[in-house]
């Protein structure tokens, strides 16, 4: 990058330059090739833009005299007596510090505090932060007998009253004491073409699944997506949500809006949308849905069916519910009914929820879900928390060896200043949401809680560079809230990830994935390739990346060179590679390497016998559906997130060939389960 004086030219200042830094923007990253790239200076430019085009000074006059967030990691789980708190200020206060400290019970939705205790921090204990550093902290021993939380820090100095937020959460997560086995299936690839599938298909699947000695069920997001409804958008992706607070109306179960229409004293039926055979299309069984429910609520009398759904829900509901309406359809009319409609799903599906966790206990199984990195730009959480999303620019990630341009994932990034001033209010309502819904949650992309990689609007990801974040602080607004909602967290570590992300999951016990199609590449001895480590998830794929079949076969490859990112040269270089690397597979395993269903038996065999934690596989690997849910890098016109199976996935799954495998995936559960506890230390 140039040098830039300071003296003007439609450049970057250096006071600019060091402010951008202050924030965590950085101008040079590596490549997947460890090769050192630089940042445009028009990029960092764009950055400083989107802030105002703020300035050292203004930058510390914005931070207040004692830094607004402070973290301790506590070990021992829920009984600890010395939580290390580096409280920190500008500048060495010059009187004492009287610091009262308050439990926050109901943070972030609720102002209730509870005195706990009142520390004096010394004014001999200011030290500064870094040799010739100008800010200062003071390390303080909390002696608090009392649950990892969140606390306000009252500092007292002189006439004026400081506020810190302090978050102190455990530094490991518990360790699992039983393993999970069991199947992925997006709900769009479930139901049969005479029922749509909703959140009760799920319990079906787990009671179909415990007889085989699988104890999960996976699926995509439950979050809303566009369906394209009235002036909608179109992106029915779960990694594009338009809220993480809420769920996805078209999951909502058929019999729980039938039950809430008959408490409304509505007539209600329970028959469902014919889907049809095919492909999923969203845009069909989205209206046919709402169909049903407008004509179920046509003739109530909209204010107070209104009053009546609102009274169960919360003003955050009412607020979600008036967003979608509006942006569906400019009439007012239509509009109150469509608000209506919301409420009625978003109570139905909070009900039915509950009632899916009940049966998923009830037969000894948990619920897999994924936390996505984003949301919509055009979505509700986009809205109404504006302040706390960048603008200007979108989430995605560098060029490598399989994206040469890049990836431009289209989401904004959390503000890096605004979020965290916020007392990441948001964040924390989004962790809690997705917490209490599930027992394993995979959180996407989990580099980001460290860094991620902008993308100006209007550019290419090649003019990308990564912003840094507190990662100490999110890693343990995640650990903290997980603890609590005794959820266990699985890390998406896949891709370009920096050295510290994975020091960060071993020393607070976060498994990270395993994935075979990412583990077997040219030149690793295939025995690696199939041994995962025994903490984290293990799989033959993800929802991004080729089924087995299709792997075994190339179609990656052939849809590189499709994309254009692999020339005819390079492809048949691949094909090559991969050959070899099947080759070699088959014979670690001891089997035929022109058989793909003994491959696929003996792989899944060998990965149960290595007893990871999470032991996870796709429905499309054990009905050899060679089609992937989704492409990266390719339109939502391009069919991503619509595959489905030729025959019904309830007649599939009950199929001779498939049972044997499901039965291989759990093979071994029938004997740990009866030596090991149920449920994960608390």
């Amino acid at each position: 990058m140039a040098h830039n004086d300071g003296s003007g030219g439609g450049g970057l200042t250096d006071d600019a330059r060091r402010a951008l830094v202050a924030v965590g923007a950085r101008s040079t990253y590596r490549d997947a090739h460890g090769r050192e790239c630089s940042v445009s200076e028009a990029s960092l430019a764009a950055l400083h833009a989107a802030l105002g085009g703020i300035s050292c000074a203004e930058l510390a006059a914005r931070a207040p005299e004692f830094d607004p967030v402070a973290v301790a990691f506590v070990a021992g789980g829920f009984a600890n007596y010395g939580a290390q708190l580096k409280v920190r200020c500008k500048t060495k206060p010059a009187a004492r510090v009287m610091c009262e400290v308050v439990l926050l019970p109901d943070y972030p939705e609720g102002d209730t505090e509870t005195r706990v205790q009142t520390l004096e921090l010394a004014e001999a204990a200011w030290e500064p932060c870094a040799s010739g550093s100008p800010v200062y902290q003071w390390e303080a021993a909390l002696k608090l007998r009392a649950e990892p939380g969140y606390y306000r820090l009252h500092c007292k100095h002189g006439a004026d009253t400081h506020s810190v937020l302090a978050l102190v959460a455990p530094e490991q997560q518990a360790t699992l004491r039983r393993r999970y086995r069991g199947l992925f299936a997006p709900l769009h690839t479930l139901g049969s073409q005479a029922q749509a599938p909703d959140l009760s298909t799920l319990a079906s699947l787990a009671r179909g699944l415990r007889g085989e000695n699988l104890n999960l069920v996976g699926t995509l997001p439950l979050y809303p997506s566009f369906c394209g409804y009235g002036q909608e958008p179109y992106d029915p992706s779960p990694y594009s949500p338009v809220s993480r607070l809420m769920f996805h109306d078209l999951w909502a179960p058929r019999t729980e809006l039938a039950r809430t229409l008959q408490r409304l004293g509505l007539p209600a039926s329970a028959r469902a949308p014919e889907i049809g055979g095919g492909d999923f299309d969203y845009r069909k069984a989205y209206r046919d849905l709402i169909d049903f429910g407008q004509m179920a609520l046509a003739t109530a009398d909209a204010d107070r069916v209104h009053a009546a759904l609102s009274a169960e829900l919360s003003p955050r509901h009412c607020a979600y519910a008036a967003f979608r309406a509006q942006l569906a359809s400019p009439e007012a009319g239509a509009r109150k009914a469509l608000e209506n409609w919301h409420l009625l799903a978003q109570v139905a599906l909070g009900a039915g929820l509950r009632e899916l966790r009940g049966e998923l206990a009830r037969v000894g199984s948990g619920l897999y879900l994924d936390l996505p990195l984003g949301v919509s730009p055009s979505g509700f959480d986009a809205r109404a928390f504006k302040a706390e999303f960048l603008p200007g620019f979108s989430v995605g990630a560098p060029p490598d060896i399989f994206f040469l341009g890049g990836q431009d994932w289209g989401f904004a990034a959390s503000h890096p200043l605004q979020a965290r001033e916020e007392g990441y209010r948001y964040l924390i309502s989004t962790l809690r949401f997705a917490l209490s819904t599930c027992d394993v949650l995979r959180v996407d992309h989990i580099m980001g809680l460290e860094r991620l990689f902008l993308v100006p609007h209007g550019g290419t990801a090649k003019e990308g560079f990564y912003l840094e974040y507190p990662a100490d602080e999110l890693y343990a607004l995640m650990l903290l809230e997980a603890a609590r909602g005794h959820v266990h967290l699985i890390g998406e570590n896949l891709g370009t990830v920096p050295p510290s992300t994975a020091e960060r999951l071993t020393r607070h016990h976060v498994g990270g994935m395993f994935i075979f199609s990412c583990e077997a590449y040219p030149g690793r001895p295939a025995s690696e390739s199939i041994a995962p480590p025994r903490t984290g998830l293990a799989s033959l794929n993800t929802h991004d990346l080729v089924p087995f079949h299709g792997w075994l076969e190339g179609d990656d490859l052939a849809l590189a060179h499709k994309l254009g990112f692999i020339d005819a040269n390079a492809l048949e270089h691949r094909r090559g590679e991969r050959a070899q690397l099947r080759s070699e597979l088959a014979s670690v395993l001891g089997v035929d390497g022109s058989n793909s269903d003994a491959l696929l038996t003996a792989l899944l065999g060998h990965l149960e016998a290595q007893n990871p934690d999470v032991l996870l596989i796709d429905l499309f690997d054990l009905i050899g559906e060679r089609r992937m849910h989704n492409v990266p890098g390719t339109p939502a016109s391009a069919g991503n997130w619509q595959a489905r199976p030729i025959l019904p996935a309830d007649e599939m799954l009950k199929a001779t060939a498939v049972r044997n495998l499901l039965r291989i995936i759990g093979m071994g559960q029938e004997v740990r389960e009866g030596t090991e506890p149920a449920e994960p230390i608390a």
